[in-house]
């Protein structure tokens, strides 16, 4: 979940440092909606990661990497 929790900073950063606020995503979802959803991530991210239950992990990084 480290590497989860990294590649979402790294989205985060480069949505702070290069891309305008204003930039629209899929014609209608702005940049600061996208930095809000990944902090709400974290937290449950941790709760993940003190589970230990790998099962709950996988499928976890499944629906966090999902691109719809």
């Amino acid at each position: 979940m480290k590497t989860v929790k990294a590649r979402l900073t790294e989205l985060k950063n480069l949505i702070n440092t290069k891309i305008n606020e204003d930039y629209e995503w899929m014609g209608e979802i702005k940049s600061p909606e996208i930095i809000k959803e990944i902090e709400q991530l974290y937290p449950l991210i941790e709760k993940i990661e003190k589970s230990g239950k790998s099962l709950e992990i996988s499928y976890a990084k499944y629906i966090s990497l999902q691109i719809n």
